[in-house]
């Protein structure tokens, strides 16, 4: 099968260029003595060194927590995790991160994390007021909280240090109580924070964005479900076509080292009952056949995307720090007709640092449902890379959709030393920023929110765009 090459890029070309002996070092970043707990419009709740961050504006964060509250009722269900049992329960609000650290921060009993929330809780039962910390898999917790004036509570986190040195931490506010459910509003538009015990250099989002300045000669790259951006010109495509009644492996070479691969292979992108529901010509295939996509090197595997599923159209995968030389696309697919659909397939390998943009991408989804109580909640299995120089990136869903009831989603992803968020534990709006740095393939999907009430069966198509921000360029690469 021929290549289709895109764009040629020589691997002498990638090379970082030396730093010259004059080379000027980077400003300091800003320093700062609080952290605050934000909240943005789609429910999900940050920490940040910046209270004007224009992502988070929400001054009142309320929501209900414990056993009245039902998911699956629109406007009521918004998320709050409740642990324990019988009398001993906690009811939590966990703040994922919004800024970068640039080295960790310590306290002691002697100097402690003090904290500041202005917090009114409704409770059945006498309750106390905690801070607490999520350090990869430990946590910090305060003494109860003291009330010092009618809903403000201040306290201090004497142990557990440091902070910012697991891949992803969380401040959190939690309210013990043997009062089966709670309801919690904290001020979050800048008012509730961490008193450091000392300065730290931080930079919040809107810092991370400013600093994303690379951007010399955008290019882009499109098939009929996936659209890539870059900054540069510095990556390489090929395009490959067969049937779903094959195993074919395709064969490329790439000229330089390859900070990112992205693969995929569309059959169809849109499913069966979306198609009737849609009153376009139904296509039993679309209902039952799949198609999967692995990245192979001498015969061995290095990527996989998932599948081949029951009615899904396109397979995906995505790889970071692929090696020079020979390669092999392997797409599978799943035939239960004995009519096999065509697909096309398409491998893009993005050499430089700081070349890809953006993401957007559509994918047919299988069943999910959401009523009362229960959800069955689909796994995450779009993936895309994040590289080493990424600083912050945003996640934005959009769905077509043709199920019934008061449909809503949310994206469903794993985050790094913590654990999975399957089903809207973190929020219930359709977009989330993840300021996580770090090399690493992610994968997100669409879940029902806990506020939809809906039964939906091959009736969805999902629409998926991530969007990068990266570090600054050496000024020698400006210069040149």
């Amino acid at each position: 099968m021929p290549v289709r090459t895109i764009v040629a890029v020589l691997a002498t070309l990638l090379l970082a260029v030396p730093a010259r002996a004059d080379h000027e070092p980077p400003p300091p970043w800003p320093e700062h003595d609080r952290i605050y707990l934000m909240a943005s419009g789609t429910e999900y709740l940050h920490w940040t060194v910046d209270p004007t961050d224009p992502e988070l504006d929400q001054g009142l964060t309320v929501r209900t927590c414990g056993a009245t509250r039902t998911q699956g009722v629109p406007g009521h269900s918004k998320p709050c995790l409740t642990g324990g049992l019988g009398l001993d329960r906690t009811h939590n609000l966990y703040f994922a991160p919004a800024s970068l650290l640039e080295t960790p921060f310590s306290w002691s009993a002697a100097d402690p994390l003090r904290f500041h929330f202005e917090l009114e809780v409704e409770a059945s039962q006498p309750y106390t007021v905690h801070g607490v910390l999520q350090l990869g898999a430990g946590l910090a917790t305060s003494e109860p909280a003291t009330e010092v004036a009618p809903g403000v509570w201040e306290g201090a986190i004497t142990s557990g240090a440091p902070f910012g040195n697991a891949p992803v931490e969380y401040v959190g506010v939690r309210v013990a109580s043997q009062s089966p459910s709670v309801t919690m509003r904290i001020k979050t538009g800048g008012e509730s924070y961490l008193e450091l015990p000392q300065t730290v250099g931080a930079k919040a989002v809107p810092d991370l964005l400013r600093e994303d300045v690379y951007a010399p000669e955008p290019t882009s790259y499109a098939s009929s479900t996936r659209t890539l951006r870059f900054n540069d010109d510095a990556w390489q495509a090929w395009t490959f076509t067969g049937d779903a009644g094959e195993v074919a492996t395709f064969d490329l070479d790439l000229p330089a080292p390859a900070v990112a691969l992205v693969a995929w292979a569309e059959l169809y992108d849109s499913p069966f009952l979306y198609d009737v529901r849609r009153g376009r010509p139904a296509d039993a295939r679309r209902g039952l056949d799949g198609v999967a996509v692995r990245l192979l090197r001498d015969g061995e595997e290095v990527a996989h995307g998932a599948g081949p599923y029951i009615g899904e159209g396109i397979g995906s995968m995505a790889a970071t720090g692929i090696g020079t030389g020979a390669l092999g696309l392997e797409v599978s697919g799943l035939d239960q007709t004995d009519d096999p659909l065509p697909y096309e397939a398409h491998l893009v390998a993005v050499y430089g640092d700081r070349t890809l943009a953006s993401m957007r991408w559509r994918s047919p989804a299988d069943y999910d449902f959401r009523i009362p109580s229960i959800a069955s909640c689909p796994a995450a299995i779009e993936p895309f890379p994040v590289t080493p120089e990424v600083t912050t990136f945003h996640v934005d869903l959009d769905w077509d959709t043709a199920a019934a009831g008061v449909p809503s989603w949310t994206l469903r992803y794993d985050m790094p030393g913590v654990g999975a968020f399957p089903c809207s534990e973190g929020g219930t709006g359709d977009n989330v920023r993840f300021t996580v740095p770090g090399e690493r393939v992610w994968y997100v999907g669409g879940t029902p929110a806990y506020d939809s009430l809906h039964v939906s069966a091959f009736d969805t198509v999902f629409d998926f765009e991530v969007r990068y921000a990266y570090t600054p360029p050496p000024k020698e690469h400006e210069e040149e």
